[in-house]
């Protein structure tokens, strides 16, 4: 039954595959012998997997949480990502070695992963414990073992028969290398190898993410195409490196300067704000005063403007009665013109009535 070795440290949990115990010895006294010889233990112990934690915070807790006894969600995924998965309705075919004996209770609880703690594994995880910094050395392999990262047998191969070594591996499938001339694939590989092996190497060792290093030195892959197809001499590796720190610096700054002017910004609204409402209230008040008076000038425009709209429909109002129907306008003016002349004619009769009464009368007296 194969073995695994659960470790935590302070930067994160690392999974190791116990894989070659025989040559060491199964017996405790055995495994404390081989402990301080890196050679013999590296033999025997090999890293499987390894995830850092995000932050300090997270990793006191995470800690935190092994000493309780706890398999925190993270543990959990880690594990169940890393473990060979068994088939379904077979027991796991391997077990899993931890420090802590409340730890594997609960992991074996929750996974249903076999867990052991005992004098034997604890030996071991003493041993991985001495030796850790020199297990994580491997995950930061260098530039040319991530170059021919997929070829390896073909490397073996040229090494035996003393062949030509492949230049390239999985590599090789990059657009970049895709974009270079025949002869200068190779060199391409090894300079994008390069690139990505420094990439690496800072998002581990940074504080906070960001994505300005891989953008420089994307830049880079891109100038260094330029030179092999166009001769254009790219900058030298130095200079943008300091670039891209001035660059990571200044953003800080600059965040901190946009929270101030957004907070100024806010309270000049808010001021902006009260003085239109106080003017506002202060053209209200000064409303009735101006209806008292002379009309405002935009209000006379809209006036005339309707007048001159008015007129146009009042001609063809007269020119389409012209030609049928009489008018209903003029209709209007002679109806008040025959009953002003009618009202008007009985009041001369009467009155020349009254005249001739009187002329009589004043006969009849004489």
């Amino acid at each position: 039954m194969a073995l695994y070795l659960l470790f935590e440290s302070a930067s994160g949990y690392g999974l190791f595959h116990a894989y070659g115990i025989d040559e060491i010895g199964q017996s405790v006294d055995a495994v404390r012998s081989s402990v301080l010889d890196l050679d013999r233990f590296g033999k025997a112990v090999k890293l499987a997997a390894f995830t850092p934690f995000s932050s300090a915070v997270d990793a006191l807790n995470q800690c935190n949480a092994i000493s309780e006894g706890i398999m925190t969600d993270e543990l959990r995924s880690f594990l169940e990502l890393n473990l060979p998965k068994p088939k379904e309705g077979k027991k796991a075919k391997y077990s899993l070695g931890v420090v802590e004996p409340k730890v594997g209770s609960h992991i074996s609880e929750v996974t249903g992963i076999p867990c052991q703690s005992n004098e034997f594994v604890q030996e071991l995880l003493r041993g991985v414990r001495l030796h850790f910094d020199r297990f994580i050395s491997e995950l930061k392999c260098p530039a040319s073992t991530l170059q021919i990262l997929g070829a390896e047998k073909a490397l073996f191969r040229a090494l035996k028969t003393h062949g030509n070594t492949p230049k390239y591996g999985l590599i090789f499938h990059s657009s970049f290398i895709g974009r270079a001339s025949t002869k200068n694939k190779g060199r391409m590989a090894r300079y994008l190898a390069n690139k990505c092996s420094i990439a690496s190497r800072i998002d581990c060792y940074s504080e906070s993410a960001t994505s300005v290093f891989g953008q420089k030195l994307r830049e880079q892959v891109e100038e260094r195409l330029d030179f092999y197809d166009k001769g254009v001499a790219p900058r030298k590796n130095l200079d943008v490196m300091k670039a891209a720190i001035d660059s990571v610096a200044n953003g800080a700054s600059d965040d901190v300067d946009a929270g101030e002017k957004v907070d100024a910004s806010a309270k000049k609204g808010k001021k902006k704000k009260s003085k239109a409402e106080a003017d506002g209230d202060a053209m209200d008040l000064d409303k009735p005063c101006n209806v008292a008076g002379e009309a405002e000038p935009g209000t006379e425009k809209k006036k005339k403007k309707k007048h001159k709209l008015e007129e146009p429909q009042e001609q063809e109002k007269v020119t389409v009665h012209a030609n049928g129907d009489a008018e209903e306008t003029p209709k209007k003016k002679k109806k008040k013109n025959r009953e002003v002349s009618e009202e008007a004619e009985p009041k001369t009769g009467t009155e020349g009535k009254k005249k001739k009464k009187k002329k009589s009368k004043a006969e009849d007296d004489e």
